[in-house]
Order: C-alpha cells, then sequence, then structure tokens
C-alpha cells in the first residue's frame, strides 16, 4: 500500500514540477535601429550540456529557430545573430547586430532536450535609430529634363561607397550606380553619382527624365553590415515636346492613310520616324529618316519630312484592319527621342469582289459557284482557295491576264470579262469537299476576297442498292432472305428433288412380273 501510496503522489506532483522551466530570461528588451542588442538567459544546473536557442514568433511551438548551440559548439554566428553559452555560469548570450525596425518581435530564450523543449518568452523592441546620411524627403523633375538630388553625410564616411538604388524596399531596391574608395565619380546610362568629400555631400544627377522614372528612390552609403539609407521621393511632370500631331486619326480598309506630324524649329536636321506600340520606349520602328535621306519607304509605309515647313508626312498604303493601334511620330536625338502619341483605327472597306454566302451539292455531282466584280478588275487574276484563313488558305485554281479559264484536276475556273464573273467548277463532289472557300481577286498588296461556305450532301441511295441492303443487312433482310428460300423449296427445289427420287425408284423397280411372264410362255 505504502509503495503504491508514493507513485500516487509522484504522479499528482510531476505536473507542477514541470511546469517550472529551468531556463529564465527578460521579459522585454529594447534596441536601436542600426545597433546591436544583447540578451541574456540564465538557466538551472545540471543543463550546461544541453543545446541553448533562440527562435522568432509568438508560438513558440511554431517559431523559427535563428541561432542554436550544441555540445559541442557553444559559440555559433547565422547572418547578423550570434549564441554563447556560459556554461560555468550557467548564462546563454544571444546577439543581434545591425538591428533592423523589422526585428521587432517575440522570442524565446530555449533549450534543447528529449521531449518537449524548454523556453522564455521575450519581447524585442526597436527603436529607429539616427542615420548618418540624410537627403530631401521629395524632388520634382519635369520629362525630358534633368534631376539633380544631394545627399549629405556625418563626418567619418568620406572614404565610404556611395550610392542611388530605386525600390520600395531599400533592403531589396536595384542600385543604379555606385562610387567606391577610388572612383568618386561614376556615371551608368542616363544616371551618375559624384561624391564631395571635402564637404561631405554626394549628388545624384538623372538625365532625360521620363514619366516612368517617378518612384521611391535611396541616398545611400555602404558599410560592413547593413548599409546606411535615407528615402527620397522623385515626382516627374509631363514636359513640352517639339513634336506634335493628330491624337486620333482614321483610315478605310484597303485605302491609303496619310498622317502629318509637326515639330519645332531647330530639329530640321534630326531623324524622324514612325512607330508602332502601346509603349513608345519599346515600340518597333517601321520607317525612318536621317540627315541625308528626308523621304523613305519600306514595303507599305513611306515617311517625308519636309524640312522647310517644319512638318513630316507618313503614309501607309494598302490599309488592312490589323493596322489599327497606336503608333508614335518622332524625332530621334542624342538620348530620348521626343515622341507624340497618335491612335490609327481602320474601318472596313468594301470589297470589289462578291459572291454567295453559301452554296450546296451533292455527292458525286458538280457544283458551280459564280463570283462577280466591279469594273476595272477584268485584267486582274482570279482565284478559288480553300481554308478558313483566307490569309494561309490553299489555292486551288487562278486564271491570270493571258489564261482566263484554267483547270486542275476536279476543279476549274473561268474568268467571263465581259460580264465581270468568274465561275469555278468542281466536278466528282466529295464529301470531305466540304467546307470554307474563297473567291478571289489578285492584286499588288493584298489581295480581295469573299468568303463561300460549301455543303456536300450524300448521294441518294439506288433501288437496287436498297434490295442488296435489305437482303444483306438487317433483320428484315433476313425474314425476306427466309421467305424466299422457303418459296424456292417448295416451288423448284421440292418437285426435283420429287421427279430425281421416281427416277430411281423406276430403274431399281422388281422384275417379277417378266420373270412370270417368261414361265407362262413355257
Amino acid at each position: 500500500m505504502r509503495g503504491r501510496a508514493e507513485w500516487l503522489l509522484w504522479a499528482l506532483l510531476l505536473p507542477f514540477l514541470e511546469g517550472s522551466s529551468p531556463v529564465t530570461g527578460p521579459k522585454a528588451v529594447r534596441g536601436q535601429e542600426r545597433g546591436s542588442l544583447a540578451v541574456q538567459c540564465r538557466y538551472t544546473p545540471g543543463w550546461e550540456s544541453h543545446g541553448k536557442w533562440w527562435c522568432r514568433g509568438a508560438d513558440w511551438g511554431n517559431c523559427k529557430i535563428l541561432v542554436q548551440t550544441t555540445a559541442s559548439e557553444p559559440e555559433v554566428k547565422r547572418d547578423r545573430v550570434s549564441i554563447r553559452d556560459d556554461r560555468e555560469n550557467r548564462t546563454f548570450t544571444v546577439t543581434t547586430e545591425e538591428l533592423r525596425l523589422d526585428d521587432a518581435g517575440i522570442y524565446w530564450c530555449g533549450i534543447a532536450r528529449v521531449g518537449t523543449d524548454h523556453a522564455e518568452q521575450v519581447s524585442v523592441t526597436v527603436d529607429p535609430g539616427s542615420s548618418p546620411v540624410t537627403g530631401p524627403k521629395a524632388v520634382r523633375g519635369q520629362e525630358r529634363g534633368s534631376l539633380a538630388v544631394q545627399c549629405r553625410y556625418t563626418p567619418g564616411w568620406e572614404s565610404h561607397g556611395k550610392w542611388w538604388c530605386r525600390g520600395a524596399d531599400w533592403g531589396n531596391c536595384k542600385i543604379l550606380v555606385q562610387t567606391t574608395a577610388s572612383e568618386p565619380e561614376v556615371k551608368r546610362d542616363r544616371v551618375s553619382i559624384r561624391d564631395d568629400r571635402e564637404n561631405r555631400t554626394f549628388t545624384v544627377t538623372t538625365e532625360e527624365l521620363r514619366l516612368d522614372d517617378a518612384g521611391i528612390y535611396w541616398c545611400g552609403i555602404a558599410r560592413v553590415g547593413t548599409d546606411h539609407a535615407e528615402q527620397v521621393s522623385v515626382t516627374v511632370d509631363p514636359g513640352s515636346s517639339p513634336v506634335t500631331g493628330p491624337k486620333a486619326v482614321r483610315g478605310q480598309e484597303r485605302g491609303s492613310l496619310a498622317v502629318q506630324c509637326r515639330y519645332t524649329p531647330g530639329w530640321e536636321s534630326h531623324g524622324k520616324w514612325w512607330c508602332r506600340g502601346a509603349d513608345w520606349g519599346n515600340c518597333k520602328i517601321l520607317v525612318q529618316t536621317t540627315a541625308s535621306e528626308p523621304e523613305v519607304k519600306r514595303d507599305r509605309v513611306s515617311i517625308r519630312d519636309d524640312r522647310e515647313n517644319r512638318t513630316f508626312t507618313v503614309t501607309t498604303e494598302e490599309l488592312r484592319l490589323d493596322d489599327a493601334g497606336i503608333y508614335w511620330c518622332g524625332i530621334a536625338r542624342v538620348g530620348t527621342d521626343h515622341a507624340e502619341q497618335v491612335s490609327v483605327t481602320v474601318d472596313p472597306g468594301s470589297s470589289p469582289v462578291t459572291g454567295p454566302k453559301a452554296v450546296r451539292g451533292q455527292e458525286r455531282g458538280s457544283l458551280a459557284v459564280q463570283c462577280r466584280y466591279t469594273p476595272g478588275w477584268e485584267s486582274h487574276g482570279k482565284w478559288w482557295c480553300r481554308g478558313a484563313d483566307w490569309d494561309s488558305c490553299k489555292i486551288l485554281v487562278q486564271t491570270t491576264a493571258s489564261e482566263p479559264e484554267v483547270k486542275r484536276d476536279r476543279v476549274s475556273i473561268r474568268d467571263d470579262r465581259e460580264n465581270r464573273t468568274f465561275t469555278v467548277t468542281t466536278e466528282e463532289l466529295r464529301l470531305d469537299d466540304a467546307g470554307v472557300y474563297w473567291c478571289g481577286i489578285e492584286r499588288v498588296g493584298h489581295d480581295h476576297g469573299t468568303q463561300v461556305r460549301v455543303t456536300v450532301d450524300p448521294a441518294p441511295v439506288t433501288s437496287g442498292d436498297d434490295s442488296l441492303n435489305m437482303t444483306s443487312h438487317g433483320p428484315n433482310g433476313r425474314s425476306l432472305l427466309r421467305s424466299i428460300h422457303f418459296l424456292l423449296l417448295v416451288f423448284l427445289k421440292m418437285p426435283l428433288f420429287l421427279g430425281m427420287l421416281s427416277a430411281v425408284l423406276w430403274v431399281h423397280r422388281p422384275q417379277g412380273s417378266s420373270r412370270w411372264e417368261t414361265k407362262s410362255a413355257l
């Protein structure tokens, strides 16, 4: 009984004994941004050889261990965090360097063991620190102009590298330009930086400002550990351009469209260009003049620079519906070009060729499709093409100026120039001839075409075929076959069989009567 009572006593006391943690630490600590923070935790005797750890997260059961010692490694460092276990004094110290504002939060001092670890919560607060670098909170520039931003720094940072970085989070921002101890002045593309070490200032200059240069930037000083930085907000106002043009123009399919753009004095010798694309920084230049070539043509697009009147005109011939979109009148120069946006709309045009929307033919028969065209197209080639997309369709047959009538395989075409019609005839129609076709007229540039949908109906089944089908397929055919077989059996096979049987019996009849007649004679 005594042994059982002792066991029950230990069972009751064990939860309370386990509830007291062998590790203790400060409930809250405070550090300063860009400084360092040391947190010392203590533990009771007997835990010297156990691993110690520093963990971040409100729930220590799921927190993230940042650094941890082992029995053989009493001192460990990871990134900005280090831990040192002083086993003689039964303390372990966690030190975080280069404190950041986002280091604030809930942490845990912990001791590893078999089962559930022991831990003590520590709340960390980080106060904003003073930076050795300062700069303007916000600056403003004008599109196509230049913008200079001057940042200052305190004594002692003269030999450190200075940088200009873009991005809302300076820890992940993109450095655009940076000085070094040996290079106090550096330029990359449109951005330059100059470190005036005597006056402890560095100036960042951006040339040829663009509207998309607006955003968050940082003046920074490089150092071992976390750099120092100051945020600068940049705004870019739209600037006046030396080139102007119509905001929107409209043309008709298969016609031509002329767009005239103007420019201010002083730009006469500069190249002019016509570019397609919503973003003119990445648009595709279709045609461009040079100082020596004021008039240039490429494919269907030409450009002419009238330097006397300071205008340049872009002409697009044989307009297509897919020519609609955003374009730019532009002037080339060193740096960023000048440009003006033009929206182009193309309305569907009337076609000189017309034909039936749909035609129908019968399998094994022939099908004639007649298409008409307007005056002036008599000498042009006519064609018949198959395919849903007529730009990529397959031409089956085509006339020429010298051959008004042509035949290929089962398809022929005849151009009646007097009546301005051409007829396409397909012989021996097949079911797979059904589909989308085009009546077309050939010309320089984009051909004219009109869609024709062809349907092919199956050929009718003949009576002979019906009887064959009825005899050889289906339950009705089999029933009829059995009926015919029965009639043949009754009226043809049965009499024939009976006749043959009678002949056999006659040949093999008994000879008794003959012998009787011979005997009587004797």
